[in-house]
């Protein structure tokens, strides 16, 4: 089983996206433009030591 999960993002599975459901992706995209905005999220976190990352 070499293959992913998921199929890999490219730009044809973008479009088809956006065709079959252009409200959930352009909810998904108005979502990722505030989750990543500038100070949205930390810039670094860091571990307590003893934590396994």
């Amino acid at each position: 089983m070499s293959e992913g999960l998921y199929p890999t993002s490219t730009a044809e599975l973008a479009r088809k996206r956006h065709e079959l459901a252009p409200e959930t992706e352009a909810a998904f995209q108005a979502f990722s433009q505030k989750v990543f905005a500038e100070g949205a999220l930390p810039v670094k976190h860091t571990f307590p030591k003893w934590h396994a990352v």
